[in-house]
């Protein structure tokens, strides 16, 4: 790798430019799959907008800039998924395709305040899906031992677990190098898709497990022929306000002895705090945006599913998460946590039950449904199909994250924030790390404007501390 000049300008401009080489991967397994359909489904909705997951990890101590080339060399070489690109058949059937350059890093002079600016401009940038590959990095450095590390991915080939696998596998390899060793790790093999190792219906045949989640979906399928839609956020109530898609990022930090307090009082009230989350932001909506007589709010939770599938998924680099949602009939009046403790008690039901492996089987007949109704110009395929997806509010919590590594280079801050507004207009994403929790909205910019989401981030905060009291 040959760099260029290496100035640091008070802009922020690039530190380091570099000519890209094509990069040897030795060995390479060979990644030739169609995508299945979840990825399909994120792979098409790019045209509405991208649908990006991105990540920041504050680093410390210093780095050197060649070192961590190396050490993104090394996480491509082990993660199948960095090096594929997305190229359609004859059929228009795409395809992850083998044959990408390296992963993109540029270095950059900024402020810690330019930190969450600078991801939210990454997510809604789309990313190269033709040439590959589907994850790109900025280094922020703030100071001579003082960095944050931006990583950003097309959300078919990256969920919040593979960010953190991917942090630290990023400081082992810098780690080894500064030991004098080779920055290589152990390369893993491709796992295919999600949706292919899904459990047997079998084992739940005949429980009570089964007919239970049978039902739910009747009750919801029921409810939405009757009703319509779980309603969520409503939008913006100017008629005259109108944005492009996209996707804004407000984070809000919950302080570690906050954070005690907060869970002293969750396992208190036999509840968790996914769903405390939950709570909290189901009720700050209703008091933004109030039901209707009929209508209930829809209360989603992203979830891993790695250790349910069959085999298991390990630490592969990939889209290995599903979802659960319950409707809640509530308003701004709601008492807090017979609210949560009623979320929980869904949630827990839900995924002991097969219901979370009917989302990639609806995300299928989506596919099928799209190419039936002729939609094959994607952009019109992902504005159809994202009008049907019920306006939950999606709630993702990685819940404590560990980036534990021996090495010059330590991981001192964690957090997350996605682009999946072609999907919800307003989700949240959380991690706690070393005992703060990183509480990050995602707001559609069609739906609403910065100060109405930063009014609904700072009253979600405000409500579940109240709660403590409670």
């Amino acid at each position: 790798m040959k760099y260029g000049s290496s100035a640091i300008t008070p802009e922020g401009e690039l530190y380091a430019a570099y000519v890209k080489e094509p990069y040897v991967f030795e060995s390479e397994p060979a990644i030739e799959r169609p995508l299945g359909a979840t990825e399909n489904l994120y792979w098409r909705f790019d045209r509405v907008s991208p649908l990006n997951f991105g990540s920041v990890v504050r680093l410390q101590g210093e780095i050197d800039h060649a070192h961590m080339r190396k050490a993104l060399h090394a996480i491509q070489a082990r993660h199948p998924l960095l090096r594929v690109k997305i190229e359609c058949d004859a059929k228009g059937r795409p395809w992850f395709r083998s044959g990408v350059g390296e992963i993109a890093m540029d270095v950059l002079e900024a402020s810690h305040d330019q930190v969450w600016p600078t991801l939210e401009k990454a997510v809604n940038a789309p990313v190269d899906t033709v040439n590959g590959p589907l994850m790109r990095c900025l280094l922020l450095k703030h100071g001579p031992a003082d960095s944050t590390l931006v990583m950003n991915f097309h959300h078919a080939v990256s969920d919040g677990k593979s960010s953190i696998f991917l942090a630290r596998d990023i400081l082992q390899s810098l780690a080894r190098q500064h030991r004098g060793m080779s920055a290589k790790l152990e390369a893993l093999q491709p796992v295919g898709y999600y949706g292919n190792r899904i459990p047997k219906l079998e084992p739940w045949a005949g429980k009570e497990s089964m007919k239970t989640a049978w039902k739910t979906l009747k009750g919801v399928a029921q409810f939405l022929e009757g009703v319509g839609f779980p309603t969520g956020l409503q939008r913006y109530k100017d008629p005259e306000f109108k944005a492009a898609p996209g996707v804004m990022l407000e984070p809000r930090i919950i302080e570690k002895a906050q954070m005690q307090a907060l869970l002293q009082k969750t396992k208190a009230e036999n509840a968790t705090l996914q769903c405390v989350l939950n709570a909290a932001l189901s009720l700050t909506v209703a008091e933004d945006s109030p039901t209707g007589m009929l209508q209930r709010t829809a209360c989603s939770q992203v979830l891993d599913v790695r250790c349910r599938l069959e085999p298991p998924v390990g630490e592969d680099c990939g889209l290995f998460c599903s979802g659960a949602t319950s409707l809640h009939t509530m308003d701004a009046s709601t008492p807090f946590w017979p609210l949560t403790r009623k979320i929980h008690e869904q949630l827990q039901h839900s995924i002991a039950t097969p219901m979370p492996f009917f989302h990639p089987a609806m995300h299928r007949q989506a596919i099928r449904l799209g190419h039936g109704l002729g939609l094959h110009n994607y952009k019109a395929f992902g504005e159809y199909i994202g009008r049907l997806h019920p306006e939950g509010l999606a709630v993702s919590n990685l819940g404590r994250v560990t980036i534990d590594v021996d090495g010059p280079v330590k991981a001192v801050e964690f957090g997350f924030g996605t682009n999946t507004t072609a999907l919800n207009y307003l989700s949240t994403s959380a991690a706690t790390f070393d005992g703060r929790m990183t509480w990050v909205f995602n707001g559609g910019t069609e739906l609403m404007t910065r100060e109405r989401l930063k009014a609904i981030a700072d009253r979600s905060v405000e409500r579940m501390m109240a709660a403590i009291h409670e």
